[in-house]
C-alpha cells in the first residue's frame, strides 16, 4: 500500500484532475469544442500514453502540458506534433 500513497500519485492526481476536466468540457459543451481545446486535449492524451509507455515520471507531463497549450497557440499542426514529439523523444534520451 506504501507504494500507492507516493510522489507519483501526486503527479497523476494534478494530471488527471486537468485532463479529465479539460476533456470533459470539450466533449460536453460545444462552445469549449474550438480546434485549439480540441488539439490541446488531444496532444495530452498522447503525451499521457507516451508517458505510460516510455515509463517516465508523470512530472514531465507538467512541463509537457503547457507546452502543447502554447503550441496550439503558436505552431498548431503538424509543426507543433512535430516539436511535442520531439520534447517527449528529448525526455526520454536525456532523463
Amino acid at each position: 500500500m506504501e507504494n500507492f500513497f507516493s510522489i507519483n500519485t501526486l503527479g497523476w492526481a494534478v494530471v488527471a484532475f486537468f485532463v479529465l476536466g479539460w476533456t470533459y468540457g470539450v466533449l460536453s459543451f460545444s462552445y469549449y469544442a474550438t480546434k485549439n481545446n480540441i488539439m490541446i486535449v488531444t496532444w495530452w492524451w498522447l503525451c499521457i500514453l507516451a508517458i505510460i509507455f516510455l515509463k517516465l515520471s508523470p512530472f514531465f507531463l507538467w512541463g509537457l502540458m503547457p507546452l502543447a497549450a502554447f503550441l496550439s497557440l503558436f505552431a498548431p499542426g503538424l509543426i507543433g506534433t512535430i516539436i511535442l514529439t520531439g520534447s517527449v523523444l528529448l525526455i526520454n534520451h536525456f532523463f
